[in-house]
């Protein structure tokens, strides 16, 4: 499915930017789960670069401290754009085949993520279609 690679390539793009910005302290956490649980049952979140974090080692243990949702250090550059904020699915019953780019977000910004995703999921006729454009 296009969304999984989409969501396979972001995380990839948030690695390399993690790296490249390891020597201020600071990472934009890839994805954090959040479970929440109800009698009607359990719903799962998913946050994918929203939270900054300081990475700390407490007797060998790797610690995660929060830091905030905005960048907290100007001279930091600026993150990889999140592509999954510009997207929305149709849901008709069962069907959700149907994704919708937010208006708010232009291609061009987005090009990288849609394209490598639609050839990794097989979707050679929409990769096509955007690399002709």
């Amino acid at each position: 499915m296009v969304l999984k690679e989409l969501v396979d390539i972001y995380k990839t793009t948030l690695y390399s930017y993690n790296t490249a910005i390891k020597r201020y302290g600071v990472y934009l956490k890839p994805v954090h789960i959040v479970v929440k649980k109800s009698i009607s049952g359990d719903k799962v979140y998913h946050y994918y670069g929203k939270y900054w974090y300081k990475v700390v080692y407490n007797n060998g243990k790797l610690k995660w401290l929060y830091v905030g949702k905005e960048k907290p250090r100007q001279e930091i550059p600026d993150p990889p754009i999140n592509p999954l904020v510009a997207i929305r699915i149709l849901n008709k019953g069962n069907d959700t085949s149907c994704i919708y780019l937010d208006k708010a977000y232009t291609l061009d910004k987005l090009y990288y993520y849609v394209v490598e995703a639609a050839k990794k999921s097989g979707c050679i006729d929409l990769a096509t279609f955007y690399k002709s454009e």
